[in-house]
């Protein structure tokens, strides 16, 4: 075998297409029975989709534009709400952001980072912060969504590699010295070249020699809830369903907003240490639909099927992706930029766009190249 991939989310599904494109025997490895990894939509019996893990692509996010293009796949096009109808929830009163007063506006900004890096400001290096800035200037943010469901991306991916991926196989231990993967149930698979495209988190568990500075990468935690409405209520009012509070549960938007029909789903990103630990809570999504209730009043009795998803508690993620804190950016990168006995590194933590499914792509792209170079 010339190379074993772990992993079948997008970087993993993106380096080994390019390699089987050059050539190269390769084999894949995903321990879940679907594909995409953190990018998981979901479909509701009306045909409307939400999102359970990465959900907005950036205008620059050249090479998911380019992927979706060249698999036929539609695009929507989102527009910003204007300011008179999202609402901020601070202090105990909300009104839409347009009248909110300058401290809940501090609050709101507060909530806007969290929901940015998935961990308070605090734990945020101004490095990776800056660098993320400089990535999303305003206008290119979160344009576009995958007409049926961002996940469609790696199922079309992994259609093309037929019986090379492998799905329901975990891994449970990596010699990169050796070039061996075991899988649970002891089989044990040989290649010459081994690409890690699995969080940094649950590869720790999986590689015993792996360098320190990977395992010093800290992961954003949370969760994301998603209920449908069998009306758009929060429209009666001339609302967008967007709230920014500072309620433990943190955001709350539209996901339908360019999706068609007289339903609607909210979605709540229950983003840092408060959001993960609501998102444990037994009743959680009856606190939730309490709140739809509270700003959308009526809206509780519209409700119909939902859906939580805890990243926090998944032990394949371990977290919602990379968040670098002081310190921990540069060391982890100049150690993933290279090959590290046989096992390379693939994933969005390995590129420059760190969080998103651009950076997925682009790192599964480039690691493919690095192992051609090298033969």
């Amino acid at each position: 075998m010339d190379v074993v991939v772990i992993g079948g989310g997008l970087a993993g599904l993106r380096c080994a297409t390019d390699l089987v494109a050059g050539g190269a025997d390769v084999m894949v490895l995903e321990a879940r029975n679907r594909v995409g990894g953190r990018v998981f939509s979901h479909r509701f019996a009306n045909g409307q989709t939400c999102e359970r893990g990465a959900e907005f692509i950036d205008r620059q996010h050249t090479e998911v534009l380019s992927l979706a293009e060249s698999l036929g796949l539609r695009l929507t096009t989102r527009r910003p709400h204007p300011q008179d109808t999202v609402l901020v929830d601070a202090f105990g009163v909300f009104g839409t952001a347009a009248q909110a007063s300058a401290m809940q506006r501090r609050v709101a900004a507060g909530r806007a980072l969290r929901t940015e890096f998935m961990l308070p400001p605090d734990e945020v290096g101004d490095d990776f912060a800056q660098h993320v800035a400089s990535l999303r200037p305003e206008g290119l943010r979160e344009a576009h969504r995958i007409v049926g469901g961002n996940d469609q991306l790696a199922t079309a991916l992994a259609r093309g590699l037929g019986d090379r991926l492998r799905l329901g196989v975990g891994v449970i231990d990596i010699d990169g010295d050796a070039g061996v993967v075991t899988v649970v149930g002891g089989e044990r698979v040989v290649g010459t070249h081994i690409v890690a495209a699995v969080p940094l988190p649950p590869l720790s568990r999986m590689w015993q020699a792996m360098p320190a500075p990977l395992g010093a990468v800290s992961y954003g935690i949370g969760a994301k809830f998603s209920v449908q409405l069998h009306r758009r209520i929060w429209r009666d009012h001339d609302l967008s369903g967007s709230v920014l509070s500072d309620r433990a549960w943190g955001e709350l938007w539209e996901a339908t907003d360019d999706q068609p029909g007289d339903a609607g789903i909210l979605t709540f990103l229950l983003s840092s240490h408060d959001g993960a630990a609501f998102a444990t809570l037994p009743d959680a999504p009856r606190r939730m639909l309490a709140e739809i209730e509270r700003f959308f009043p009526g809206g509780a009795n519209l409700a119909g099927d939902q859906i939580l998803t805890d990243w926090t508690n998944d032990p394949l993620s371990i977290g919602t992706y990379a968040c670098f804190s002081t310190g921990q950016m540069l060391p982890a990168q100049a150690v993933m930029a290279q090959a590290m006995g046989k096992v390379w590194l693939a994933g969005e933590h390995a590129d420059a766009f760190t969080g998103f499914m651009e950076g997925a792509l682009r790192s599964g792209r480039a690691t493919a190249a690095r192992i051609t170079a090298a033969h």
